[in-house]
């Protein structure tokens, strides 16, 4: 099962206690790489705010962003089990964070190819 780690928390409650009630992380990869592409902080009046906002404002420090992201980057790999999110033709999703429930929703695409041949196709109705 998939789960943050322990040293998450703090910055979690931080965030909270600023008045941030859910974190959206988006994710893809492919070829044989994985980023993490945004992490949108959303406010109780459905306000968003990027990290620059929040490094400004004082939520969160330059450090506690990066634990927080190379954190995040674990928790994927746990909570999609066995899919292969940044080899071949990669994946992509997405990971919400309620922080009034401290739970977790994640939604994941698979891409995937399909791939077909035919041969001595005749080029003329005879």
């Amino acid at each position: 099962m998939a789960k943050l780690s322990q040293q998450i928390l703090p910055i979690l409650v931080k965030l909270k206690d600023k008045g941030i009630n859910k974190i959206e992380i988006t994710f893809s990869g492919s070829g044989d790489s994985g980023d993490i592409d945004d992490i949108i902080y959303y406010d109780i009046n459905g306000k968003h705010h990027y990290l620059t906002d929040m490094v400004s404002n004082s939520y969160m420090t330059e450090d506690e962003y990066k634990l927080l992201q190379n954190d995040c980057y674990e928790f994927i790999d746990d909570a999609i089990e066995g899919a292969d999110w940044y080899n071949n033709e990669g994946g992509f999703g997405n990971i919400t964070i309620d922080l009034d429930t401290m739970t977790a929703n994640v939604e994941y695409s698979q891409r995937t190819v399909e791939e077909y041949s035919w041969e001595d196709l005749s080029l003329f109705d005879i």
